[in-house]
């Protein structure tokens, strides 16, 4: 399964929650897949999980989920 079916298969079952992804692929496939007004699209490459995880304990009763790249994941651990 590559990764456009990954998120058509993601983007499927989403209802309430927050969505956040960083500058790379994902981003732009995700931004054409799912329309929902949960969606943070950010453009920086290493800022969606501290990102995620400040709305994540900002808002409780809310999911929050983090779409990142081997890269951005990378570049977040300097």
């Amino acid at each position: 399964m590559i990764r456009y079916e990954c998120l058509q298969l993601l983007a499927s079952k989403m209802t309430d929650q927050l969505v956040v992804t960083s500058q790379s692929g994902q981003r732009i496939e995700w931004s054409h897949l799912s329309r929902h007004e949960g969606n943070l699209l950010v453009g920086m490459m290493g800022c969606a999980i501290g990102v995620a995880t400040g709305l994540a304990l900002a808002l409780p009763h809310r999911k929050v989920i983090a779409l990142d790249s081997d890269g951005s994941v990378l570049l977040s651990l300097f």
